[in-house]
């Protein structure tokens, strides 16, 4: 009995130990690092935080890479574009990595991106 009291006591202290350390950093959404550099990319604000550039057609591809876009530093200030098809805001950035979703690991969605200049499109 005294043994697996010893040995309790033992896996007690490791796994308070263990947990003591730093979690690992994030590798995606805001807390992640920066996988592509924005700028002056002319968008409509849809709300909430949530950007869409309007696509632009070239022939028979799409000429815009980043299509949709999160703030992850969202100002409530912003006003919504009259059309989602109308950029109302010029913005530069810092894009960050989506995480995964486990309902559909295919379509990423919005691309979370910290913004580090907006200005009203005139």
């Amino acid at each position: 009995m005294k043994l697996f009291h010893i040995i309790s006591a033992v896996c007690i202290c490791t796994l308070l130990i263990s947990c003591n350390h730093e979690g690992p950093k994030a590798d995606c959404g805001c807390d992640g690092p920066t996988t592509k550099r924005f700028q002056d990319v002319a968008v409509s604000y849809l709300g909430d935080g949530y950007f869409l550039v309007p696509q632009k057609k070239e022939g028979s591809s799409y000429s815009d890479q980043i299509t949709a876009l999160i703030a992850c530093n969202m100002d409530s200030s912003w006003a919504v574009s009259t059309s989602p098809t109308i950029a109302n805001y010029i913005i530069s950035g810092n894009m960050k990595m989506s995480c995964p979703d486990d309902f559909n690991r295919l379509w990423e969605g919005y691309q979370p991106a910290t913004i580090t200049k907006i200005e009203a499109k005139r």
